[in-house]
Formats: C-alpha cells, structure tokens, sequence
C-alpha cells in the first residue's frame, strides 16, 4: 500500500501518529488556534487507527509515556513556531524527497 500525504488538524491525532511512528512531513500554523500536522502514512491504515481512536473503547496503548513524548515534541515545535513568528516547519526528509 502506498504512502500519502496525510494532513491532522488535532494535536492528540497527530502525536498517535507520530507515536505510531508515522514520519511528520511538517506542519503549518494556520491561526492562533489551528494547526495542521501533516504525515507520510497510508490512508486506510491511518483511517483504522482514528477508527478505533474514536471508539468507545479507545485505541489501546502499549507506551503512555511514548505517547505523552510524542505530544510533547510536537507542542514543542508548535510553539517554538508560534513564539518565533514563524508560519511552517518542514522535515529534512521531506526537502530531500524522501
């Protein structure tokens, strides 16, 4: 299955697919309350996993601290943008093509 680009407007999907191990190709601050997290995933994997993300049950995880690392690195970099006056940030795999 092919990977495509994958956009997340949610910082708590984001860091389930960066704690999935999905690579975060960038990420653009749109607004002082929008952002947008854009992955090199397959679609129909990512829908299963949000699929059960949703669920009453939830999306077990094996690692809450792996995931709560996962957030943590994005907010991170969301705010160092936001702090910097900057609107993007970009991965060196993504400029290299990869």
């Amino acid at each position: 299955m092919a990977n495509s680009e994958v956009v997340v407007h949610d910082i708590w999907r984001a860091a389930l697919l960066d704690y999935l191990k999905f690579p975060v190709t960038r990420i653009e601050i749109l607004d002082s309350r929008r952002t947008d997290f854009y992955f090199n995933a397959p679609q129909l994997d990512i829908d299963e996993y949000f699929r059960a993300y949703d669920s009453l049950e939830g999306l077990a995880l094996s690692n809450a601290k792996s995931y709560s690392l996962a957030f943590g690195r994005l907010h991170r970099r969301q705010s160092d943008l936001r702090r910097d006056g900057e609107t993007s940030w970009v991965s060196a795999d993504w400029i290299a093509g990869k």
